[in-house]
């Protein structure tokens, strides 16, 4: 099973694509982003898929088993926490990674946030740390969904 999410900033302006696929009990995600600010931006997936009136409206990330926020290899994260996508100089970034925390089939419908900042990963020490990464305002964002190939 393979899905999806269009990256788009608040001016809905595309700027970033996420692929996912499904093996087994490992999900392979696989981005880029273009246009964005060098450096290091938290990104996770969100709780709700509803973004008609805005970022905002994502709701927390999807956090299923109530743990705190951490980092994707961390025992003690939520479900939707991937890290950082690291951007480049010329404002484009590229992840890669793999994990067991959860499937595909559960996110789909669900959000994808990228973020202005660096994800602490729960150890900022920040007010927010334990719950975003104190990782700054939603500058892109999206819904997953499914992606089954040409239409036949």
């Amino acid at each position: 099973m393979k899905g999806i999410c269009i990256l788009r900033n608040h001016e809905r302006r595309d700027q970033g694509v996420v692929r996912f696929t499904q093996k087994g009990y490992t999900l392979l995600i696989q981005g880029k982003v273009w246009d964005v600010k060098p450096g290091e931006h938290g990104f996770h997936i969100h709780k709700n898929g509803n973004e008609v009136d805005g970022a905002h409206t994502l709701c927390e990330h999807y956090n299923p088993r109530k743990k705190n926020h951490g980092g994707l290899v961390d025992s003690e994260s939520h479900a939707g926490d991937l890290g950082n996508f690291l951007v480049g100089e010329d404002g484009i970034g590229y992840f890669k990674e793999a994990t067991e925390k959860i499937t595909l089939e559960e996110i789909l419908g669900r959000s994808m946030v990228f973020h202005a900042d660096r994800d602490d990963l729960g150890r900022g020490g920040f007010e927010d740390s334990l719950k975003t990464g104190h990782s700054g305002d939603r500058i892109l964002y999206g819904i997953i969904g499914r992606d089954e190939g040409g239409c036949a």
